[in-house]
């Protein structure tokens, strides 16, 4: 049987182990976590809602969906694509769907779709007589690359893998342009590191923030609370999830932003629901392929492209001429459809037939009521009408009545 002070002592050690380890290692086993995930595919719903800076946090509204194919994170060539439904109103609609935007980028180019939703999708080619209402929905655009090389701020802020909103720094590129402090945390299986000053002009106002690493996790990011002259933020994982032996991702993260000149209290989540990590990821979900007879804009050369099965059948340098060309594509489709009786406007027989004959009716009507009118009223010099003289309706065989003798 073990000591209760040996058992005691045991304990303490596992449980201060955490502390012990030099920042440089700490930073270390947390890195190599990420960069052991070369591939993932992510769907992660939000939601958000505004409350009083007392008031308890109640129903989310969901705000959107975004899922993510990753490929070559770590390495030089990549390829990214990322899906987002946005709530057409207040609220994503029954079947999850709102409005869409598709992207897609590589060293050398990226894509962007608006308004396709290729699990829905409308009958193609696009046409602008037949789709004129799709054919303005549905636009695509061609620009050049990132400059920076791959963005993963939008996954990364959901997931802590970037530390202060806006800066795009993980916590390995935060500990090259910030000096870290390493200060008691709240649990003995974190870590809390602070900020003490920071080379980066942008990172000045997060000096003083907190960043907290659980050592249960592969001390990934667990807790990020900073302040600066409009708000205080705290954001945190709820919960984690192994993706590879070793390796946790959070499963379900917040933040609540507190407004400093307002009492009001901005409430975000998300939740992972897909998580793939390292599977082969298919070509066509990591590049963005326009609908054929969608219009793509290349920001590049401010040209506009009819895109076909594999590429543009169509190209125009002016807006003047793709008007043209699109009005004359809507006049052709309305030749080819317009049926053999539309050269002018002729109601079908039985359409014709009632017009005819309520017009008729209606026009018996107005005719009669005007004679009735007619009749009623005393031509100018005419005797007066039998109850203009006293006589009282009878019979066609009664005599009249007499006089009043009055």
């Amino acid at each position: 049987m073990i000591p209760w002070f040996a058992l005691a002592i045991l304990v303490l050690s596992t449980t201060t182990s955490a502390a012990d380890l030099p920042l440089e290692e700490i930073l270390s086993r947390q890195a190599a976590g990420l960069n052991s995930i070369l591939t993932y595919h992510l769907r992660i719903t939000s939601r958000s809602g505004t409350f009083g800076t007392g008031e308890d946090a109640g129903e989310l509204t969901p705000t959107s969906i975004i899922e993510i194919w990753q490929d070559g994170f770590r390495r030089r060539e990549w390829r990214r694509s990322l899906k987002t439904w946005t709530p057409e109103g207040t609220k994503v609609s029954s079947d999850g769907r709102g409005w869409v935007s598709d992207n897609s980028e590589d060293p050398w180019q990226t894509r962007s779709l608006e308004g396709w939703d290729r699990e829905r999708p409308f009958p193609l080619p696009l046409e602008f007589g037949r789709d004129a209402a799709q054919f303005e929905k549905v636009k695509g655009y061609l620009s050049p690359p990132n400059p920076n090389g791959i963005d993963t701020r939008t996954e990364g802020f959901s997931l802590l893998w970037t530390i202060f909103p806006g800066t795009g720094k993980g916590l390995s590129e935060l500990a090259r342009v910030a000096d870290l402090d390493l200060v008691a945390a709240d649990s003995p299986e974190q870590v809390r590191l602070r900020v003490r000053s920071a080379s980066d002009p942008s990172l000045q106002k997060y000096v003083g923030a907190t960043i907290d690493l659980d050592q249960r996790y592969g001390y990934q990011v667990c807790r990020i609370e900073f302040e600066d002259e409009y708000s205080w933020t705290v954001r945190e994982a709820t919960s984690f999830q192994e993706v590879l032996p070793g390796v946790w991702i959070p499963k379900k993260a917040k933040q609540s932003r507190r407004l400093t000149n307002m009492p009001i209290r901005e409430v975000s989540e998300w939740t992972v629901d897909i998580c793939e990590i390292n599977v082969p990821i298919p070509a066509e979900d990591l590049t963005v392929r326009f609908p054929p007879g969608a219009r793509v804009n290349e920001r590049i050369g401010d040209k506009i492209h009819i895109w076909g099965d594999a590429g543009p059948v169509a190209t125009f340098t002016t807006h003047e001429a793709f008007r043209d060309y699109i009005y004359a594509r809507a006049r052709e489709y309305q030749a080819r459809n317009r049926p053999a009786s539309s050269a002018g406007f002729r109601p079908e027989p039985n359409l014709w037939a009632f017009v005819m004959v309520n017009g008729g009716l209606v026009a018996a009507l107005v005719g009669l009521t005007f004679l009735r009118r007619r009749l009623a009223r005393p031509a100018a010099g005419a005797a007066p009408n039998s109850s203009e003289r006293g006589v009282t309706a009878s019979a066609p065989d009664a005599t009249p009545a007499a006089k009043d003798p009055s």
